[in-house]
């Protein structure tokens, strides 16, 4: 009997073992960061965003920025050629596209490994475009009421 208790634990475990999982852990992350809120008309500015790397990545690759203006046709933009990113870290785009209708667009972030690994993909981020705010001009009746005032406050007693 006792040869063949061995056989128990073993039972035991093979039962209480979770199922093993063959699906690749992704150490590497991608986050991006979009630029300030837009306002049109402002001289030379562009749209801008930031993506940051960061983990276990195999390197080196390329970083690719979409932006997808309010018609939903995106623009591509490289960071600094095909083989920029050699390390983990952040990395700026500073000159993207000039907006010129007001409206919600999204930046993405594409990181492509040169050796074939698995590309990986940022959540959409939105940036705000908002038209240059007016100054209104003072009603007719506002001008009126400041003029009686005027004239009130002048006349002679």
């Amino acid at each position: 009997m006792r040869k063949s208790l061995w056989i128990i634990p073993i039972l035991l475990v093979a039962i209480v073992v979770p199922y093993a999982n063959a699906d690749p852990v992704n150490l590497c992350k991608l986050t991006t960061t979009p630029g300030k809120p837009f306002v049109l008309g402002t001289d030379k500015e562009t749209l801008t965003d930031s993506a940051k790397l960061e983990g276990v990545c195999s390197l080196p690759g390329t970083l690719t920025f979409t932006l997808i203006d309010v018609f939903g046709k995106a623009t591509d933009f490289r960071f600094d050629g095909p083989d920029s990113v050699k390390d983990t870290g952040t990395f700026p785009i500073d000159s993207g596209l000039i907006p010129d209708v007001p409206g919600t667009y999204k930046w993405v972030a594409t990181y492509t490994p040169m050796n074939g690994g698995k590309v990986i993909k940022s959540d959409f981020e939105k940036q705000e475009v908002k038209k240059k705010l007016a100054v209104p001009e003072p009603a007719t009746g506002a001008l009126m009421l400041v003029g009686i005032g005027f004239l009130l406050g002048m006349r002679k007693r």
